[in-house]
């Protein structure tokens, strides 16, 4: 989107924008400062990852974060893993009267995260990282999913996209040919990766059984089966191409914002 800043801050190269709920509408973040969340807002935070920032980012990690880094076996997977959490620790910052080291969590049985902080676990947020790029939701209105992905050459991308997509998804992307092919994969494919983030189920929820359909300028239209036990209407779903290689969507449980605006004055 157009509203995207991009700038040079102390942990890199970093872009941070807002999307209204309602409206549909982005709006650029200042690169730094105190921000205000409203429950039709959801605000994503970008880091391109500066190796030269790492130690500024591990030093607000805690025990347990630094042992699950260690357990990657890449150096160059372990510095992302770290930088990312360090990210989103300095970006909850920017929300509340905590310092970064200061953030608590709980995980629910399939492993995602939520604020364990008294007095915040309103804040929803969800984070994710893929060769270089961090991306961090954050909103109060409901569940929060993002997904980034770098575009990169498949040698098997028509046998990809029938393994792990929904029929119209798969219609879609083989009536695509060259480049609006690949955009078309990496756009459901972040997409998927978002709900099933924002669910916080991963991969025991069936990506065939939900499917979605373009909607206007970067809002795409969620379709659950029953089983899923869900409404894909209680979904605010966007996905935006940031660059030439790189791929964002990110989702937000809606249900709560619907009901306040049709509840009587």
């Amino acid at each position: 989107p157009t509203a995207l800043i991009w700038h040079q801050a102390r942990l890199g190269q970093t872009g941070s924008f807002s999307c209204h709920i309602t409206t549909q509408q982005y709006t650029a973040l200042p690169a730094q400062g105190r921000l205000h969340l409203t429950p039709h807002h959801i605000d994503i935070h970008l880091l391109y990852f500066d190796p030269n920032c790492l130690e500024h980012a591990i030093a607000v990690l805690n025990a347990e974060e630094q042992r699950r880094a260690a357990r990657f076996l890449f150096d160059k997977d372990r510095n992302l893993h770290q930088a990312a959490q360090g990210f989103l620790r300095r970006t909850l910052s920017r929300y509340a009267d905590l310092a970064p080291e200061d953030w608590t969590y709980t995980r629910n049985p399939y492993g995602k995260p939520a604020i364990a902080n008294p007095g915040q676990t309103a804040l929803q947020f969800n984070l994710s990282h893929s060769r270089g790029l961090v991306a961090c939701a954050v909103s109060t209105c409901g569940a929060v999913g993002v997904d980034v992905e770098q575009a990169r050459i498949l040698s098997d991308l028509i046998g990809v996209s029938r393994s792990a997509y929904a029929g119209p998804e798969l219609d879609d992307v083989l009536s695509q040919t060259g480049p609006a092919q690949e955009q078309r994969f990496f756009t459901y494919w972040t997409l998927k990766e978002a709900y099933i983030k924002g669910r916080g189920m991963g991969l025991s929820l069936p990506l065939q059984k939900f499917h979605y359909t373009p909607g206007p300028q970067h809002q795409w239209h969620l379709h659950c089966d029953p089983s899923l036990e869900d409404d894909g209407t209680n979904w605010l779903c966007h996905a935006v191409q940031l660059n030439a290689k790189d791929y964002l969507a990110f989702v937000v449980r809606t249900q709560t914002i619907q009901q306040s605006n049709d509840s009587p004055a």
